[in-house]
């Protein structure tokens, strides 16, 4: 039981998966660029993951990120559209 005036820390515990490896997750999309591959304009959003620092944030496929993580969303909105290199208006 807690007494006294100290306030025990939380802490937070890692998802695991079935396997029992830690899975990753994204906490924060914080920034974006476009990228050439094969011809085409690739976006690329920089993911900072869950228990990580802004400053091991590392920069991902958008594409992919929706895929994976369909609930998370750039704070600037959708910004991509789900076929690659198109130009919607």
């Amino acid at each position: 039981a807690y007494r006294g005036d100290v306030i025990p820390e939380e802490v937070t515990v890692p998802i695991l998966t079935d396997e029992g490896v830690i899975k990753i997750y994204p906490s924060a999309i914080l920034e974006k660029r476009m990228i050439k591959r094969k011809n085409s304009a690739v976006v690329q959003w920089l993911v900072q993951w869950v228990n990580m620092s802004k400053e091991e944030a590392t920069w991902e496929d958008a594409i992919y990120i929706m895929k994976q993580f369909p609930e998370i969303q750039p704070p600037w909105g959708q910004g991509v559209s789900r076929g690659e290199g198109g130009v919607t208006h």
